[in-house]
């Protein structure tokens, strides 16, 4: 998806960098996956499925500079891609490339200001994800970790 196309699917920006609600399409999820190099690049099937059921709403952080994904973010309305059914809508995944959680440093200011302002609940929920940890957790870690250096 061209630049431009995925600019009109923005629904956050911050910085360098926005935040697009990704669209239930097999094809764009495989893509998404192949740059991101993580399971969307296999499992991209199923992702579209959950999210065309309402089960889920998948998120990409998107590099102005280049055009290219930085980090994804899974909010589970019913059910979560590795932990099964959950109760309320959390965020379960926060994984910038090759899994990589917390994504790199740079990213988290506009992550957790992106998550706060939509009142998504994204830490000290329980849910799990494939690597036994809270995604939010490791995030909302670090993110402070930073905040106190500085």
């Amino acid at each position: 998806m061209p630049l431009y196309e995925k600019m009109e699917r923005a629904i956050f920006r911050s910085g360098h960098y926005f935040i697009m609600e990704m669209p239930a399409d097999p094809e764009f999820l495989y893509h998404e996956g192949v740059a991101m190099q993580h399971c969307l690049e296999f499992c991209y099937r199923e992702y579209a499925e959950r999210m065309k059921t309402g089960a889920q709403r998948q998120f990409s952080l998107i590099d102005l500079r280049d055009g290219f994904p930085r980090v994804d973010i899974e909010l589970s309305l019913t059910q979560s891609s590795y932990s099964g059914k959950v109760n309320k809508p959390v965020v379960t995944q926060i994984r910038g490339i090759r899994n990589q959680c917390p994504p790199d440093d740079r990213y988290l200011p506009a992550i957790v200001e992106f998550l706060v302002s939509n009142g998504f609940e994204f830490s000290n929920h329980g849910v799990r994800n494939f690597d036994l940890q809270c995604d939010g957790d490791l995030v909302l870690r670090r993110f402070h970790e930073i905040q106190s250096q500085n």
